[in-house]
């Protein structure tokens, strides 16, 4: 009987370190979908951003000077 209860024991330390092991491994794969997508985001995406901004800028002087909005 204390066989069985051994192996049971080993089982559950196996799949409680299953489990660890994958949240581990989830944990690092979200690491480096982020690092590899900060990475990806080149200059030209920020020029775009801020070329973006403005002409945003641009449009709201201007339709200040004019009076409208």
């Amino acid at each position: 009987m204390s066989a069985h209860c051994s192996a049971l024991t080993s089982t559950q330390r196996l799949t409680n370190s299953r489990e660890f092991v994958s949240v581990c491994m989830t944990q690092l794969s979200v690491e480096s979908l982020i690092t590899s997508a900060t990475s990806r985001i080149g200059d030209n995406a920020f020029e775009n951003a801020i070329r973006e901004y403005q002409l945003e800028e641009q449009d709201d002087v201007g339709a200040s000077e004019s009076g409208g909005s």
